[in-house]
């Protein structure tokens, strides 16, 4: 029979303060901006999601979406960059 062992604890690093400032100050200057967004962004739940979202909206900043939250903003979203394999 096998021991059921409880899941270890999962610790979610989060910026601080400073480093907030410092990666807003860079999108602020870039010629160019661009975000890209994996999973990570979803695995918190719907109340984080909201937040990327409203953050991502806030900046207008072109995004790029992998892994599990690439329908985060919606397909006709404009601030969405979609792949286009067969073009490249």
């Amino acid at each position: 029979k096998r021991a059921e062992a409880p899941p270890l604890p999962v610790s979610i690093p989060q910026p601080s303060d400073w480093d907030l400032k410092r990666a807003l100050e860079i999108l602020r200057n870039a010629q160019r901006p661009v975000m890209v967004l994996g999973s990570q962004c979803v695995v918190m739940g719907d109340k984080m999601t909201g937040a990327v979202v409203s953050a991502v909206e806030q900046l207008g900043v072109p995004t790029f979406l992998g892994g599990m939250c690439r329908g985060l903003l919606g397909r006709s979203h404009p601030l969405h960059i979609r792949q286009n394999r067969r073009h490249a």
